[in-house]
């Protein structure tokens, strides 16, 4: 069924409402499950990943980041709920390893665009083109990206990872972005 595991016979028959099943209950833990509360519920599933995202790929256009590259690694359904606040998700589970890539570009003219890429196809969320302006690409998700103390309203609890001071850590960001 999942990951080439084995599953029971008794199941076998049923793997595709187990997975329907399965992909609508992360889709409403990362969405909610009323349309009024999507944002919201993206807003604390996913918005300060959104807004690190965002943040680092206006940082790449601005020149203020040097490295060309940064990974995070998150659970599938994490993945699920950054496709569904980009407005991208297909309804398919993530494959095993799957990868999403925000890929910055400057044009001749000094315009930066982003190529967002999903296990090697691109995405291209309703309402933009390709290639995708960034400061288009930045606006249209704006409302999502959340930092810690907006975050900290909406679920009563800070996030220490997102205000602590990096560079006492010796941690420094770099450009490229993945996950």
């Amino acid at each position: 069924m999942s990951n080439d595991l084995k599953a029971p016979e008794k199941l076998v028959g049923e793997a595709g409402n187990i997975e329907k099943w399965a992909l609508e209950v992360t889709r409403a833990q990362v969405m909610g499950t009323k349309a009024e509360d999507y944002e919201e519920v993206l807003q604390v599933s996913v918005g300060p990943l959104v807004k690190l995202i965002t943040d680092n790929i206006k940082d790449v256009a601005d020149g203020k980041m040097e490295s060309k590259f940064n990974m995070y690694a998150c659970h599938d359904s994490s993945i699920i709920a950054l496709l569904c606040a980009f407005d991208v998700y297909d309804q398919q589970w993530p494959p095993f390893a799957a990868d999403l890539r925000f890929e910055v570009y400057k044009n001749k003219l000094g315009k930066h665009f982003v190529k967002m890429m999903y296990i090697g196809k691109e995405l291209v969320p309703p309402g933009l083109t390709t290639p995708l302006p960034m400061t288009d690409f930045v606006d249209k998700f704006a409302h999502l990206a959340v930092d810690a103390d907006v975050y900290a309203g909406l679920c009563g609890a800070p996030m220490k990872w997102l205000v602590e001071d990096d560079e006492k850590d010796g941690i420094e960001q770099s450009s490229g972005i993945g996950v």
